[in-house]
């Protein structure tokens, strides 16, 4: 795989609702993780993962579903995009 790819993964993550807090911060001290969008009422989460590789991806996921505060992980979508710092807006990127 060429080095200047990267890897982007969405995941729709299930937190448990007496911990959702603690899962934010445990989330937010990941690098290559960035949590989207938050359902409190439903304790679930829409977490962006951004790696250099597959591998990359995942350890990120691995790590992630691993968290005691996390209660289900699912992978939604994966992407690898070709040409980093593109304008994605004129590619009519996902």
């Amino acid at each position: 795989m060429n080095a200047s790819h990267r890897h982007y993964s969405g995941v729709l993550v299930g937190a448990d609702p007496a911990r959702l807090e603690q899962a934010l911060a445990a989330l937010d001290a990941l690098d290559g993780v960035e949590v989207y969008r938050i359902d409190a009422e439903s304790a679930r989460l829409v977490v962006v993962l951004e790696s250099d590789d597959r591998d990359g991806q995942e350890r990120l996921f691995r790590t992630l579903a691993a968290l005691p505060e996390v209660r289900s992980a699912d992978l939604a979508y994966h992407w690898i995009d070709t040409e980093p710092g593109a304008d994605l807006s004129e590619k009519g990127a996902p």
